[in-house]
């Protein structure tokens, strides 16, 4: 599941996207999918165009 991991702020303030899953220990970081929530939007409208 994707989510704001607002523990890791850009220079301007912004959490970054990432991919966590829940296990034994709590949630682990499995991959940062944007460093910011406008890039990660702006790649959703760039591949709903593409196709």
């Amino acid at each position: 599941m994707a989510y704001l991991d607002y523990s890791s702020l850009n220079d301007v303030g912004e959490p970054c996207v990432i991919v966590a899953r829940f296990n034994d220990v709590g949630y682990q970081i499995e991959e940062t999918i944007a460093e910011d929530f406008g890039e990660f939007i702006l790649q959703l409208v760039k591949e709903q165009l593409a196709d």
